[in-house]
């Protein structure tokens, strides 16, 4: 994921749905698929992460919300940052990271596990409290 993500910059190409966008990434039996849509004329997406053994799914994170721009990249800087520390959080970022004007805040319904989580993710602007976008995270363990 450090080099093959959205997070990342990794090569986006169109993916297999109508409107979707995909990073891919395969090494031996391994195969991880990062997609997502943004939705034409907002700041609306969705996504999915799902990583494959061979052609059976194992592991999915499924997402939705909407972001500002600037939110967006804020948020790529702070899952890629997660990514880099590999630490797992739900497949996102740490909770009170911030820069020198948003703060990136995860609430968790459920302790973030890798077998199993569900929270909502969300980024403000600290200097006039007014929330830049948010996704509610969930995904698990498939077998």
């Amino acid at each position: 994921m450090t080099t093959s993500s959205w997070a990342s910059g990794g090569k986006k190409r169109p993916g297999p749905e109508p409107e979707s966008w995909q990073v891919a990434f395969d090494e031996e039996s391994w195969h991880v698929r990062d997609q997502w849509f943004v939705i034409p004329g907002t700041n609306r997406t969705l996504g999915k992460i799902i990583v494959f053994f061979g052609k059976t799914p194992v592991w999915v994170m499924q997402f939705h919300g909407e972001y500002t721009k600037e939110a967006s990249d804020f948020v790529k800087q702070v899952v890629l940052a997660s990514y880099h520390a590999r630490k797992f959080r739900g497949g996102r970022g740490r909770n009170g990271t911030q820069n020198e004007r948003l703060v990136y805040l995860t609430t968790h319904y459920q302790p973030a596990s890798f077998t199993s989580f569900n929270f909502l993710e969300e980024v403000y602007d600290f200097r006039t409290n007014e929330c830049q976008g948010w996704h509610r995270v969930s995904g698990m363990v498939l077998i």
